[in-house]
Parts: C-alpha cells; structure tokens; sequence
C-alpha cells in the first residue's frame, strides 16, 4: 500500500512517516513487529507537538484549542510494513511544509524553539535504533521530502538571542507605574520597553520627560536574527549632556538666563536666519 496515495479527508492531507534500517540488512527490516509500541508513540507524539508549535507560531492554532483538536493522526499502519500512514488537519498544512523543509535543508533557525527540540528528540531515537526516518508530505502547498538519521543529522540548538550592557537613547513615549517600565522609540525609529526601577520611574515623571529625549545604561536583549533589541532592563538614567538637547531648547534656556532680553525672539526662526547668512 502506497500511503502517499491516501485520498483526500475532508481537507486534510496525507503526510507519510517511513521507518528504515540505517544500514540495510538482508532479513533484518525494520517492521512494526520488531518497533517497541513506546519507540513508535514516542516518534508520533514528537512529531506531533513540533507541527503544533509551529502552527501556533504562524497564527494557524490559537493555544487555547491544542488540547481538545487532532491536528495529526495515525490512520494505517500496512501489515509488515515500516510505513506509517498520517493524516494532517487543513490548518497545519503549511507549518508541515515549511518544518519538512527545515529539516530537509538542515536549517533550524526559522522554526520555533520548542520544534527544533522535539526533531531533536526524533534524531536521538533514530541515532540510537539506528533508524533512518524519511517524512514525506503531499499536499496543494508543494511535496516535502526530509530525512532524520546518523547521516542526517539535527544540529544542536544555538543561542537565538545575546546579552550585554549597552547605552540606548530615544523618544520616551509612555511610562508604567504599575509595572515600572518606559516605552522608548530609539533614534533608528524602533520601539522598545524598558523595564525599570519604581525610583526610576518616579524621576522620570518628575522631571516631566514624557515625549522628550531621554538615555538609559543598562542591560539588552538582542536577536540574532536581526540584531534587534528586544529586552532592555535599565540600571540607571543617563544624565543628558548639553549636546544631546535641541539647540532651539538650548536657546530657550539662554532666553530664561537673559531675564527678559530675549523675549521678542523666536529661537528657532533666530537659528534658520542664521543658518541662511
């Protein structure tokens, strides 16, 4: 029986999971009768909950409803035979394409965390059985073919994110006193939150910063993928230096020194004139 001909069940698609001999052996298949039942849930349940998570990263599955949906299914098992029979729900269909394909090309670093570990729980089974695991999908997207083995082996998973003290500067935008946190737009246009000190926050809405240009020193969180930060604890606020202010504030400020000497003049038209001479 060929299980990639299954016919089509009300929209699901058939995605098929063969179980071979990493070195083939004359007589010695691999064959339900000679796969501990824990070996074979284990590999489903594994692949299973690595098609889960990439469909509730990609927005395919809302968390709340794993628990009750059959996403992948067992349907046959062929008498004597190493090839598993699966059923894949409609909205699945793309996460199973694109995990076929991460594993086909050996690039884990597009799916999610938890994926990459459960194909790695697949890998170590297959390593030590001595397995060679072939997932076939075929459906409307494209037909996937990719291969767990010794000599196809899952790599480990590496560092997503890196930490270090840094300096970031940028617009304040909100602050939170429930949770102290700042919402801070950087010079290069990307927002970030930042947690803080209730101290912190105090100073801040003190000083009347909200909207205005304001430096943290602490420690960030960035992405590998693209060098974003995408966590900031602050440890202290940086004490803006007279370079970092707009010079039509530094202007206003000389106005207020000045005593009134200065009260018929526009800074900003004041340096626009200059800069035309």
């Amino acid at each position: 029986m060929d299980d990639k001909k299954q016919t089509n069940q009300g929209g699901k698609f058939p995605v098929t999971v063969t179980i071979s001999d990493l070195v083939p052996v004359p007589g010695d298949r691999v064959t339900p009768e000679k796969v501990k039942a824990s070996d074979l849930a284990d590999l489903i349940t594994n692949l299973e909950k690595a098609v889960v998570e990439m469909a509730i990263e990609g927005g395919y599955i809302n968390p709340n409803e794993v628990l009750d949906e059959v996403e992948l299914s067992l349907v046959s098992i062929g008498e004597g035979s190493n090839i598993l029979g699966m059923l894949g729900s409609p909205r699945v269909g793309a996460p199973v394409d694109k995990l076929l394909q991460s594993i086909a090309n050996s690039d884990f670093t597009t799916i999610p965390v938890r994926s990459h570990l459960y194909i790695k729980a697949i890998f170590r089974q297959a390593v030590k059985r001595r397995w060679k695991v072939k997932l076939e999908s075929d459906q409307l997207i494209g037909s996937r073919e990719a291969v767990i083995s010794e000599y196809n082996p899952v790599p480990e998973l590496k560092a997503r994110t890196a930490k270090g003290g840094t300096n970031i500067y940028g617009k304040l935008m909100r602050i939170g006193s429930v949770n102290p946190s700042a919402s801070v737009k950087l010079d290069d246009g990307a927002n970030v939150s930042v947690e803080m000190t209730r101290q912190m926050v105090k100073d801040l809405e003190a000083r009347h910063r909200l909207y205005d240009r304001v430096g943290f020193e602490g420690l960030a969180t960035w992405s590998l993928k693209d060098w974003k930060i995408i966590e900031f604890r602050a440890d202290r606020i940086i004490p803006l230096s007279t370079s970092d202010a707009k010079i039509s504030d530094m202007f206003n400020a000389l106005a207020e020194s000045a005593e009134g000497r200065w009260d018929d003049v526009d800074a900003v038209e004041f340096v626009n004139r200059m800069r035309r001479r």
